[in-house]
């Protein structure tokens, strides 16, 4: 409209709103806990706070998927209407997910971070694990050894399993669970197999070994897709657009907020600089980028940053 405002007027916006939003907050946390399966990751927050001179501590956010299905009478089978509730720590304490997920009763689906161990306890939270990362350990091996044998047998495997759950995605979960008795299941029992066998042949510390040590206490976890269909082979991604980006955060605005799980994650993708490119001053005013970041960004070729104004 070609108005201009100041940033401390934009900033203190941000503020009243996310006060505001505050209503939805619980709602929607009882919303993700009334679903049998949750799908929970945790990614990295630089936050910038006043007197470190331009350095940044680490924070984290937590994302929390309320996913599954449900049978309703006269109906069948119908999918939980999923929703996400993101959460801000400054720290990757167990704690965190042991209080966000306290009296829940379901299907976790989540990495092996240990944080997590005190869930599964009680028996109440099912632990399910991801394929994927099981996958990536394999594929990171085979980079690393220029296609090793052993990895790419591995994620051959695993491919065909997933071949399966693309043909199965769009059935419902009991004929998901009946298919994946059939065919699944042997996979995974030859699969079992062949780790057992080839496990002891590899070096423990190597690329390829903690490949297989991943997938060989992990194993229950991983496959226990294949006991419900209403459960996936791998965690379900939550971030915006599908992956997670670097973020950050300016502490004045976090501790001003109402609550601090007003504030993580914007999604905004940062520059170089660590300015978003529809910039907001509540969250990247005098922001300077991390020491890792220039130099990825560097090594690159990127171009300097285009200022954006306005």
């Amino acid at each position: 409209m070609g108005l201009s405002a100041a940033r401390s007027t934009l900033t203190d916006w941000e503020l009243e709103t996310a006060g505001l939003l505050q209503v939805f907050y619980r709602p929607l946390v009882l919303h993700v806990q009334g679903a049998s399966l949750i799908h929970s990751d945790d990614t990295v927050l630089r936050l910038q706070e006043e007197g470190r001179k331009g350095r940044t501590r680490q924070a984290h956010a937590w994302a929390y998927l309320g996913a599954g299905w449900r049978q309703e009478e006269g109906v069948g089978w119908v999918a939980y209407p999923q929703a996400v509730v993101f959460e801000f720590t400054l720290d990757r304490s167990g704690k965190h997910p042991q209080k966000f997920l306290d009296g829940y009763r379901g299907y976790l689906h989540a990495d092996a971070y240990s944080g997590y161990d005190a869930l599964y306890t009680g028996g109440e939270v099912i632990r399910v694990g991801c394929m994927a990362h099981c996958r990536r350990y394999f594929h990171e091996a085979a980079l690393a050894h220029k296609g090793a044998g052993l990895a790419q047998q591995a994620i051959e495997q695993i491919g065909r399993l997933y071949a399966i759950e693309a043909e199965i995605k769009a059935l419902d979960p009991t004929a998901r669970l009946a298919i994946r008795q059939e065919r699944a299941v042997p996979l995974l029992d030859a699969m079992e197999t062949w780790l057992g066998a080839h496990a002891s042949t590899v070096l423990p510390k190597s690329a390829l070994g903690k490949a297989f040590g991943y997938a060989v206490n992990q194993w229950n976890a991983l496959r226990r897709y294949t006991d419900s269909g209403i459960l996936e082979i791998g965690r379900v991604e939550m971030w915006r657009g599908g992956r997670r980006s670097g973020l950050s955060v300016a502490a004045p605005f976090v501790w001003r907020c109402p609550s601090n799980l007003a504030v993580a994650p914007f999604p905004h993708p940062p520059r170089r600089t660590g300015r978003a490119q529809l910039t907001h001053p509540a969250l990247f005013r005098h922001i300077k980028p991390s020491p890792s970041s220039g130099r990825v960004q560097s090594a690159s070729g990127v171009s300097a940053l285009t200022s954006y104004r306005g």
